[in-house]
């Protein structure tokens, strides 16, 4: 083998080690961001009327238990401050929030986990209010939009969307 037949081969090897790692490197920059995409998965869950209409039932954000209002009319899932606190959901910005008493100041948070009934969704967006003591987590569309749902009698039937 000539000392320009090595060259050559070693010039081959490094762009096709070049070429491996820069496939490496973009797939897995592309996972991380599929990954951080808002997800619901699970099978249909059942939540009954109660005695003034909602649709209320027991949930959990980032493992922690919490009730849970379904709330079609809000457009994230809102969440009250000392409740985002205690479970340590991060303050990622400012942002004017607007409820039926009018004009508030909250920030912007993901919900990383949340699961209600068989449902479990990931990386969801919601509003942290604060100065609000809600009994509830409202549940809008920020988890809503990812799902089916329809009202069968008292009863609200929510699964993945297709």
């Amino acid at each position: 083998m000539t000392k320009l037949q090595a060259k050559t081969i070693l010039n081959v090897l490094a762009v096709i080690s070049f070429l491996g790692l820069m496939t490496y490197l973009l797939s897995a920059g592309q996972q991380k961001v599929a990954s951080s995409a808002p997800l619901v998965l699970g099978t249909k869950t059942f939540i009954n009327q109660d005695l003034y209409g909602n649709y209320v039932t027991e949930g959990t954000i980032e493992g922690y238990d919490c009730s849970m209002l379904i709330d079609t009319g809000a457009s994230t899932l809102v969440v009250a401050e000392s409740f985002a606190l205690e479970i340590g959901l991060p303050k990622l910005r400012r942002v004017v929030v607007n409820t039926a008493n009018g004009a508030s100041e909250g920030y912007l948070t993901i919900v990383r986990r949340i699961q209600i009934g068989n449902l479990q969704g990931e990386n969801i967006d919601a509003v942290v209010v604060p100065n609000i003591e809600i009994p509830h987590v409202l549940v809008g569309m920020s988890f809503l939009k990812n799902i089916n749902f329809e009202k069968s009698g008292r009863q609200l039937i929510l699964q993945p969307g297709s």
